[in-house]
């Protein structure tokens, strides 16, 4: 059984909207704001979120589009509208930027850095998506999609065997990550664009959520929809599993954030009220018992998930 409560909430964390966050070691948040092109990093407490004074250095330009940690939580990538991918090495006493990378003008989109942290992939607006070598900067590869469509969204497997982009069409393709061939090309999502991508924890299912409000769970073996239903009342802009068991994260245009239970694909909690503008992204800690949800209000909510 599981156990929720709104925990603690920070307004105007940011000078705008909030699109991106991700938790890091040390149980602390990332997040990446819009107008004042900046990254955070909090503390969470038992009843305050603290900034700890200065963001990090260097900030984007344009806007930080995601934040996106290794499975440990000791490395962290940003990435921006000014094309740039930032990688930090994350410490007791902070976020230490160890190498930025230019990834090219009109190229820089949502980025996702691999579960060990040796690769950094992002998609970009010509329908690629790029694998960049996280230690050199060097660039290992550019996957192409099928109709060449802005790629907007990218996600690792937890496992890092696979690499997973979602595309304007509606289209998501999975490649290997060992040799970068494509194992599957998934459609069937309503043509509609695809924002929101997230392996289960065993990496056997891909989450997939689409702007006509639907959220599909793919069989990873076969490359088939195992279940597909209804998520929120506009569109899916985020979605993270749990890495500890199947409870999945949803969040949407429709101002909610969402918890469902993948074994019945049913709605266990609703959180409305909480924003009141798009939730453009939630992220799990790497313990599952904390969940962070981020929105166009300059909200950051933590919610604590415990298991009875």
């Amino acid at each position: 059984m599981v156990k929720i409560a709104q925990g603690l909430a920070q307004a105007d964390a940011h000078d705008g909207g909030i699109w991106a966050a991700c938790w890091v070691r040390g149980g602390r948040l990332l997040t990446g704001g819009s107008v004042d092109e900046q990254v955070k990093l909090w503390t969470v407490g038992v009843d305050a979120l603290s900034s700890g004074g200065s963001p990090l250095v260097p900030s984007h330009s344009l806007g930080v589009i995601s934040l996106s940690a290794s499975a440990d939580g000791s490395t962290c990538a940003s990435s921006g509208l000014d094309g740039q991918i930032n990688l930090w090495s994350v410490t007791d006493e902070g976020c230490e930027h160890t190498r930025a990378i230019d990834v090219g003008p009109g190229e820089g989109w949502k980025a996702a850095l691999h579960p060990r942290g040796e690769l950094v992939a992002n998609g970009t607006q010509h329908g690629s998506v790029q694998v960049w070598n996280a230690r050199t900067g060097e660039r290992s590869g550019s996957l192409h999609t099928p109709n060449k469509k802005f790629v907007l969204a990218v996600a690792f497997s937890p496992d890092g065997d696979h690499l997973a982009g979602a595309a304007m069409d509606g289209v998501v393709s999975v490649f290997d990550v060992g040799s970068g061939k494509s194992i599957h090309e998934l459609g069937g999502f309503g043509s509609m664009p695809v924002r929101a991508l997230a392996f289960s924890a065993d990496s056997s299912l891909l989450g997939v959520g689409a702007d006509d409000a639907s959220f599909s769970l793919v069989d990873m073996r076969t490359g088939t929809v195992a279940h597909s239903f209804t998520a929120h009342a506009g569109w899916v802009l985020s979605a993270a599993f749990s890495p500890t068991d199947g409870v999945l994260a949803t969040s949407s245009t429709d101002r909610q954030v969402k918890l469902w239970d993948m074994g019945t694909q049913k709605c266990i909690h609703a959180f409305s009220g909480v924003h009141t503008d798009n939730v453009w992204q939630v992220a799990f800690d790497q313990s599952g018992d904390s969940l962070a949800s981020v929105g166009e209000d300059r909200c950051v909510q933590v919610y604590n998930v415990s298991r009875a």
